[in-house]
Order: C-alpha cells, then structure tokens, then sequence
C-alpha cells in the first residue's frame, strides 16, 4: 500500500486525546468551592437527560468496532443433482460410433453434495475498517466531554445567577433601610417647617420602586430554580445545600491570554472533535485506497452418489476492479478532500481559540480593575457622599433632590461592583466549560444587565445557552455601562 494512503493511524490519535485531558494550567473557578455545589454536579451528570442519551450513543458507536473488522459470513449450499435415465453407446477405437458394437442403458441417478465458500477481504482491510469505527467512537467520546461540560456549565451558571440574585437583593434591602433614615429625616424635617410634603413624598415613591423590584427579584429566583431543576432531572423545587454569598468567594485570578490559550487547547471538546474528525478523514482515506484491492473467496464441497464413492470439489475467486475510474478511484479523491477539509476545520479552530483567549484576558483584566476601581474608590466616596448629605439635609444646608441622588448615584456604584465581581465569576466559567463564545460585555449596572452569557454559534457550538441564563428585573434609569 502506498504511504499515500497512511497519512494517520488510530493509534498516532490516543497521545493527542489523552493530552485533552491532562490537568488545567488554570486554577479552577471559585464557584466550585460553594457548599453543596459538588453535591449538584453530582446528581447531574448522573440524572441529566441529554448526558443520558449522549452515553447511549457512545455505548453503540464502540458497539460497531467489532463487527466493522470481522470476516464476512460464510455460505453454506446443500445440492441434489437427479440425473434421468440414458442409453449409451461405445465407440470403436477409431473413434466413429460402431452400431454393432455394445449399447447399454444407464439407470437414473441422484447425486448429494455439500459446499461451503468464505469470503477474504485483502489484507489489511478489516483492520482498516475497525479502526475507522474506533474513529466514530472517538468523535462520540468527545461529544460526551462537550456535553458533560455544557451540563456542569450550565448548573454552574444557574447557581451564579442565583447568588447574583441574592447578592443584589441584599444591595437593595440595604438601601431600603438607608431610604428608610432619609424618610424619617423628610418627615422630620417637614414637620418643624424645614422641608416641604414633596420631599417626604419622594422618600415614600423611592422605597415603593425598590421594593418592586424586588418582587421582581423573588420571581426571577423561582424561574432560576425551575432551570436548575430540569437540568437535575427532577421536579421544581428549592437549591438544597447551597450556602454562601457571592461576594465572600475569592475573586478569580486574572490569568494572561497565553494560559487562557493553553488551557482551551488541552481542554476544548471541539479541540477533540477535530482531532477525531482528522483521524476518521485519514482512516477513510486509507481504506479507499485499499479498497483498489480484489477479494478473494474460497470455496469447497463433497458430492456423493448412491454406490459411488464420494468426490470433492474446491475453488478459488477474486473480485475483478475493472472499473476503478468510476468508482474506487473516485472514493479516494472524495476521502483525499475531506481529509484537506477537516485539516482546514482544525486551522480555523486553532486561529479561533487564539482570538477567544485574547479577548477573554482583555476582558478579564477590564472586570478586574473595574471590580477594583468601584470598591477601592467609589464605593468608600459614595458612603461618604451620602452621611454628609443626610446631615446636610437635616442642617437645613441641602436640599432633598441631592439627597436623592447621592443615595440612587451609591446604589448604582454598589451594583456596577456586583456587576464586576459577577463577570469575573462568569468568565471562569465560560473557561471552564471551553466555551468559544465571545466573552459577554461589561454591563455596569445589574438593574438593566442580562444575568446570562448569549447563545453559542453553530459554527463554534451545537449545545443551547445556558438555562439559568435569565434577564435582570429592570429599575434604575440611565445604567453606566463599558
């Protein structure tokens, strides 16, 4: 067989795959260290539907390995010859048929016999179809590493959403009870005749928003809960086991574009499917060209005749390609071009996870520093902004609107910095789950932000979005966003 035709084995793909599953060079999300999280990825890989179906089909594709390499199936004929009855007649030894000479009848006769042929395909052909089946199981592995991280993702994204959830309600009863003080100090101040009914009226609209929006809040939770449970496989109920808040987990490293690259390279299921994909164009390829090559088939038997004693038979034939132009050789220029598509489909691969590692590390480092900007700066000056103005109202040195908008402009600091601290989260897990996604943007204000990473191509992903990834409840005008 020409080398042409070899251009990669099975066995030149098993280093590659194992290497897709040698450890992170990232440090794992600090979701994972929540409570009761380990319990919930447990249950899903053991319960989810769509992991369920996956390793069905992963059990049939290495099903197929065994028989795709095994010898064809032997035939097996019975015969009966029944000869009529004949008369005969000697020739002489001149060879002309003497009328005088001796005539005899021959009675009728029944003949058995037994044969058994076996087809042999040429060397090396069933080896080369087993190990293109070996190809298929591989592609499914794969697509089982792919829907294993698209189930943990998208609990792991649920979850995340629910402490974001939580975090921001926690944002908002704080600001109740500081709306609460500015609607005590209004009302004290209109009744010793320093402020006005508009102002205690403006205290009382702020406090009925925020509590809107959190009945807002309560019912996106119960959606997220409706979310996590299908993708547990089970009915609707509450997060069992979860503890903790978002805002105590360690903030994820910023890692640097050439780790983020290495990390997707070692762990991308689409990584893998390339790879599998290769090796099946290569093992096709090969076995085309084999297939220019003729079977043989044996072929053996015993007559036996009543008073006779008993022959035998045997034969040998082989296949004649006569016509390859019109077919085999055409195979193998088919298997050749999908052999160069498939090595083209991986170039774009590799050109797309260096494009998705240099935008996640820009906005990795963008959620970092704006995470660290809010808290270190902003936040400290708008807690101050606010005492001052509240001590200003109440001298009768300030009026209430600005009052008003210190509290709405530290509000809006305090969810700019969830909103931070939630992208950090959000991007490991985007890693995590080797999804090739662009990283989702930066929105500085939770009130109008989507709480969810946007629906991955087709050309990178076939898995859906993940299912915990729901709208924010709307509120606060004029969001900030980067």
């Amino acid at each position: 067989m020409s080398a042409a035709f070899r251009p990669l084995a099975v066995g030149a793909l098993v280093p590659a795959l194992a290497a897709a599953q040698a450890p992170s060079p990232l440090p794992p999300p600090p979701l994972l260290t929540l409570p009761g999280l380990a319990d919930l990825l447990a249950e899903a890989r053991r319960a989810n539907p769509d992991l369920l179906r996956v390793r069905a089909l992963l059990e049939a594709e290495r099903a197929k390995a065994g028989p795709a390499g095994a010898l064809p199936d032997p035939d097996l004929s019975v015969g009966v010859l029944r000869a009529p009855a004949m008369d005969v007649m000697l020739a002489s030894p001149s060879g002309h048929i003497d009328v005088s000479g001796l005539s005899a009848m021959l009675p009728a006769r029944t003949e058995y016999s037994l044969m058994a042929s076996q087809g042999l395909p040429w060397p090396g052909k069933r080896a080369a179809r087993e190990a293109l089946a070996r190809t298929g199981a591989l592609r499914v592995e794969a697509d089982l590493s792919a829907a294993d991280l698209q189930v943990e993702g998208e609990v792991m994204e649920t979850v995340l959403d629910h402490l974001a959830l939580e975090a921001q309600r926690a944002l908002l009863v704080e600001q109740d009870q500081q709306w609460a003080v500015a609607e005590e100090l209004a009302k004290t101040c209109c009744e010793l005749g320093r402020g006005s009914a508009a102002d205690l009226l403006q205290a009382l609209q702020e406090r009925a928003r925020l509590r809107q929006r959190l009945l807002a809040l309560e019912v996106r939770s119960m959606d997220l809960v409706e979310s996590l449970a299908r993708l547990l496989g089970r009915e609707p109920g509450s997060l069992p086991g979860l503890k903790g808040r978002l805002l105590d987990l360690p903030l994820p490293a910023t890692p640097t574009a050439e780790a983020l690259l290495a990390d997707l390279r070692a762990h991308s299921p689409l990584a893998r499917v390339a790879e599998a994909d290769q090796a099946a164009a290569a093992q096709a390829l090969h076995l085309a060209g084999l297939e220019r090559r003729p079977d043989l088939r044996l072929s053996a038997g015993v007559m036996k005749e009543a008073g006779m004693p008993a022959g035998w038979r045997a034969e040998v034939g082989f296949s004649l390609p006569i016509f390859q132009g019109r077919k085999q050789s055409q195979v193998v220029a088919q298997r050749r071009a999908e052999q160069t598509g498939a090595e083209a489909a991986r170039r774009s691969l590799d050109l797309l996870l260096a494009q998705r590692s240099r935008e996640r590390a820009r906005a990795w480092d963008l959620a970092h520093r704006t995470a660290r900007l809010v808290s270190l700066e902003l936040l400290p000056q708008g807690k101050a902004t606010v005492e001052a103005q509240l001590s200003r109202y109440e001298s009768g040195k300030a009026e209430f609107p600005v009052v008003l908008e210190s509290l709405r402009a530290l509000l809006r600091d305090q969810e700019s910095h969830l909103a931070a601290v939630v992208q950090l989260h959000r991007l490991a897990l985007q890693q995590r789950r080797a999804d090739l996604t662009p990283p989702p943007p930066l929105e500085l204000s939770l009130s109008m932000a989507p709480m969810g990473t946007p629906a991955v191509p087709a050309a990178a992903s076939s898995s859906p979005a993940p299912a915990g990834s729901v709208a924010a409840p709307m509120a606060a005008p004029s969001p900030m966003k980067m």
